[in-house]
This record gives structure tokens, sequence and C-alpha cells, in this order.
């Protein structure tokens, strides 16, 4: 989701961390009409840095938290043709990732998705998305997304990504930065077999990017990305 990976987990630098995850499922299943079902999911993750550094040259002390993740999410299978998903995530990470003193950042993440399918070939997915924090962080952020997919092939999407503070209470520089600007995305995808090919245009924000477990620093930019993947 556009949101819960606003500020994704980054591993740290300072020699060493120590971490992990706990997943939980549960499923409803109704006997007469296996179109119909409940999935109930929970997961609790965190990593703590072995040492950190509270500032250059000093002494390194013992193990700081650099990141916090509860997730809840239940799914609802209404027929063959629809169904939903709501999430809720709580995030709480250290800023410096273990370096310097350290400023944590909390955020609270609701998100609403639905699917519907009108035959085998044509579906329609849309997300509402909103995060809130706090103001001297990074502020609110609202997402929306709509999906059309014909299977097995295409899949077209538009999606827009804003903070909502107002600018007078803009007191930190991020939050500067990102104040009422609309992080719009329109694009297309084409897979055929292991490969899948993307190509979209839109304005996107400065931050890190992760993908397969490899992270990146990507600048504000406004433009056409193509992106090109494959498995073998």
């Amino acid at each position: 989701y556009l949101l819960t990976n606003l500020n994704p987990y980054q591993p740290t630098s300072t020699g060493g961390e120590i971490g992990g995850q706990l997943d939980l499922y549960y499923s409803l299943r109704n006997k007469q009409n296996r179109s119909k079902y409940w999935n109930f999911h929970a997961n609790f993750s965190m990593f703590n840095t072995l040492k950190y550094q509270p500032y250059p040259d000093a002494p390194m002390e013992e193990s700081r938290n650099t990141w916090t993740e509860f997730n809840v999410d239940v799914e609802r299978q209404w027929s063959r043709k629809l169904k939903t998903t709501l999430l809720y995530t709580f995030q709480k990470y250290d800023k410096d990732h273990g370096l310097g003193n350290g400023s944590y950042m909390n955020s609270h993440i609701v998100v609403a998705d639905m699917t519907y399918k009108f035959n085998k070939k044509h579906s329609l997915h849309v997300e509402a998305q909103y995060l809130a924090s706090s103001r001297e962080t990074q502020g609110d952020w609202v997402a929306l997304l709509a999906e059309y997919n014909f299977a097995p092939k295409f899949s077209f999407y538009v999606s827009d990504m804003w903070n909502c503070e107002k600018a007078e209470y803009n007191y930190s520089i991020d939050l500067k930065k990102h104040c009422l600007i609309h992080y719009y995305q329109v694009g297309a995808s084409f897979t055929h077999g292991r490969t899948r090919i993307q190509l979209s245009y839109g304005r996107n924000r400065e931050g890190v990017v992760c993908s397969g477990g490899v992270c990146r620093t990507q600048p504000a930019y406004t433009g056409i990305n193509l992106a090109l993947s494959t498995s073998f």
C-alpha cells in the first residue's frame, strides 16, 4: 500500500542489529458456499541495534529500538465477484536509524481495499488510505488508487497521494517539502509469462523506495518511469 510504505524500514549501520516478526492467521469458511469466507491476519515486527552511537566520536552504547510495527487486517470474500479488505497499521521508527540521539516518529494508518470482478478477465480494484501522525514529524496523508485489470496481460491504474496539513502547521523541514502537494500517478503494465513491463507518469516523492528486499534513495522528480521485472 502507498502509505504503509511511505517510510519503509531501513537496516542500520551501527555494528549489527537484531529483530524478528510474528504472523498469525485465522480463516472462517462457509462449507455450503466456498466463494464466501473471512480471513484474519495479525503481524508484529521489531528491530533493535546491537549498539548505537549517540553522537559522532562518542563511545558505542547499549541497543536502541529502530523499528516497531503492528498490523491487523480483515479480508472478506462476499461472493465470487466482490472482495474487501480493512487494514490498520501502527509504525514507530527512528528517523536516524540508530545513528545520533534519534527522533521517533509514530504513524497510524487505515486502509480500505475493494476488488470487484465483472467476469473472468475484467476487474476493478480501488483503495482509500489515511495516515495520521504528529504535525511535528510528517503530518497526515491521504491516498487514493483505482486500478482496472484485463487479465492476464494488461492493467491500468491512476493514483494520488498528498500531505493534507495546512501551511501554518509546518514545523519541520520534511513537512514543508510535501505540504498540500499532490503526488499523482497514471500508468499501465503488461505481463507475459514471468516478465512484467510497467510504464507510468507522475510526480514522485523524495525518499527511500524498497522492492524485493532492496532499498534505494530516490530523488523527487516529475516524469516518465519505465520498469522491467522478470524471474528465471
